[in-house]
């Protein structure tokens, strides 16, 4: 088993250059998940604002596979700094090409809640139910999708959770790319693959990583040999903590 403390060396960098160096982890053969780069890249670019200041939102692209085991570059370059929010653009390379591609901003204005949908009462607590536990350090209760949903399920990291606010939201960015099967959680005839295309996080109140989060994924159209999915995070209160919205290429067999 991959201890969790192997998940927080795989993002967090290192200054090199005039960037940051991580790695790429062989957890899933040859290729390398998208949640580590998304992970990394919100820690790459954290490192660049005032502490103070945490990751509201990301749109970002994935261009081209990452392969395993090579080395990856994270460039993060200043935007705009204001009086509450800061802009980071960033791109990640591997061998001399870019992979991925994000915006993202950084804000310290406090989260007031107005409105939110109300959290369904029919999902039960986590608690006593059987986990399985993730490669990685982690904890899975998995929930019946219902109707309405894809994918639902309760995570905590249980191996050293981290007190850093940065590498708690890199956790999340890891997690928001979570998404089980993917851009075809339903059955579709001939489609035996994905490839994510773009992902978009908001990030609307402070979740930490080591408490139980409630995770459901929906699919929201399948059509032109491309699915659009999207997925809420919801905090042990039940409020909602993030959303996300991916777009992702169905392949036939």
């Amino acid at each position: 088993m991959v201890a969790e403390s192997e998940l927080t060396q795989a993002l967090t960098l290192s200054k090199s250059g005039d960037g940051f160096a991580g790695v790429a982890p062989k957890w899933r053969g040859p290729y390398l998940f998208g949640g580590f780069i998304v992970g990394q890249a919100v820690f790459a670019a954290g490192l660049t604002v005032p502490r103070d200041r945490r990751i509201h939102s990301l749109h970002a692209y994935f261009l081209l596979p990452a392969l395993a085991e090579r080395p990856l570059c994270h460039r993060v370059e200043t935007v705009r700094d204001g009086r509450t929010f800061s802009q980071r653009s960033l791109q990640v390379e591997q061998e001399g090409q870019v992979i991925f591609t994000m915006l993202c901003s950084f804000t310290a204005a406090p989260a007031e809640t107005v409105f939110e949908q109300p959290f369904d009462p029919s999902i039960p607590d986590p608690e006593g139910m059987p986990a399985e536990r993730a490669r990685g350090g982690w904890d899975v209760v998995r929930l019946d999708p219902g109707a309405a949903s894809s994918r639902r399920a309760w995570f905590r990291v249980t191996e050293d959770a981290p007190d850093d606010p940065l590498l708690n939201d890199a956790m999340l960015g890891f997690f928001s790319d979570m998404t089980g099967m993917g851009g075809h959680p339903i059955p579709l005839p001939n489609v035996n693959d994905w490839v994510s295309l773009d992902h978009a996080v908001w990030f609307h109140r402070p979740l930490r990583i080591g408490d139980w989060l409630y995770y459901e994924t929906q699919t929201l159209v399948a059509a032109e040999k491309r699915a659009t999915i999207r997925a809420t995070i919801h905090g042990p209160d039940r409020r909602l903590g993030l959303s996300m919205t991916q777009e992702a290429l169905l392949r036939r067999g």
